[in-house]
């Protein structure tokens, strides 16, 4: 199945691909089955992040499975501490809550209420259910995500460069046993798709990374602004997991430490952690619109793709509140390149490729979508 078809589908395949997108989350995601209740949590399409024809979709397709569906609107909170007692009913009665709502970023290293799966997903619009971004079986990513995952539990010396100069490295211990399962997945939900493995910590992190075009919130709390906009390529040195300084056009500077400023002074933390780092991992992500925009938007699914690194910091925790971008990382574990400026190579080892040989029409999934509307 082609991610850049060369001609517009017919009406019948557009919907047979946005069928395909929604029984992936569905069925294989959340493992759905006839007369369960699903609860779609959706915000205000005034907002202008998910377009509510994608909840639709989903929606239709559950109650064509035999399951009950219930759809509850929630406005954008200040952060997981205000976190509606409405939602928490309602997913206590269900059995499978799904977020077309960034409420469910905000709540993703939270406790969650209910017994059901809980889901976040990142299909923000008709065109991303019909596309392989939503097609890709399920299955086969968290196969993949598991080999990075195992390839991080046996301890990884890390590596990060980019094009712009960024150069940080670092290390993580191989993890005890005892603890291996557990950091399969840090999230208190599922991700739709899946987008990244575990964050590694940033606590040894040792270098500079290159910043340009902008830098954002990282959703947990609600910031305005939600992100700073400057000109240039700024430089923040980190030692130790800490940021030392910010070095670049002075007017740059000025406006980077002054949002880090402000988000520290609003909830008293240390602005200075770099808590941790993560890279995208889903082949086919892609943006449909320009990513200068509306950044924000642009972030919450550009992160997926192997294009793009995600630093977490000022903050304590994941995952923190500011976060910075690097596009076209090449990052090496333990010495291996796995991602390469904008490819990437781990799906090109022979033992990954013979995980994706198991799933038959998939044999393109290593290639890397490179349109990511910057």
């Amino acid at each position: 199945m082609s991610s850049s078809p060369t001609a517009a589908p017919s009406p019948d395949a557009l919907d047979a691909r946005v069928a395909l997108g929604c029984r992936n989350l569905l069925e294989q995601c959340m493992g759905l089955s006839a007369g369960e209740k699903v609860l779609l949590i959706c915000e205000d399409a005034a907002l202008d992040h998910f377009d509510p024809q994608v909840a639709e979709c989903v929606g239709a397709q559950a109650e064509g499975m035999g399951a009950q569906v219930f759809y509850l609107k929630t406005p954008r909170v200040k952060g997981p501490e205000d976190f509606p007692e409405v939602i928490t009913g309602a997913m206590e009665r269900a059995d499978h809550t799904v977020f077309f709502s960034r409420i469910g970023d905000q709540l993703r290293f939270d406790a969650l209420p209910g017994a059901g799966t809980k889901t976040m997903t990142y299909v923000l619009d008709r065109d991303a259910l019909a596309s392989d971004f939503a097609g890709l079986p399920h299955e086969l990513m968290l196969r993949l995500r598991q080999k990075l995952h195992e390839i991080m539990d046996g301890g990884v010396d890390w590596r990060v460069t980019c094009p712009l100069g960024t150069d940080v490295s670092g290390h993580e211990a191989a993890k005890p046993p005892s603890e291996e399962k557990s950091s399969k997945q840090d999230f208190s939900l599922r991700l739709f798709p899946v987008t990244i493995t575990r964050p590694l910590a940033g606590g040894s992190m040792n270098g500079r990374v290159a910043l340009s075009r902008w830098i954002t919130s990282t959703d947990t709390h609600l910031h305005d602004p939600d992100l700073v906009r400057f000109e240039g390529t700024v430089f923040a040195n980190v030692a130790e997991g800490r940021i030392t300084g910010f070095d670049g056009p002075p007017e740059a500077v000025r406006a980077i430490q002054g949002y880090y400023d402000m988000v520290s002074r609003d909830l008293n933390l240390d602005p200075a952690i770099v808590h941790s780092w993560h890279a995208g991992i889903h082949p086919k992500t892609y943006y449909n619109r320009p990513a200068a925009d509306h950044p924000s938007r642009w972030g919450s699914v550009a992160y997926a793709s192997p294009r793009h690194v995600h630093f977490h910091t000022c903050g304590d925790y994941a995952p923190g509140e500011i976060a910075w971008t690097v596009i076209d990382p090449t990052i090496t574990y333990n010495g291996e390149v796995l991602w390469d400026g904008g490819r990437f190579t781990f799906l090109e080892r022979p033992d990954v490729k013979a995980i994706i040989a198991d799933y038959p029409g998939w044999d393109k999934a290593y290639e890397v979508r490179q349109d990511l509307g910057i």
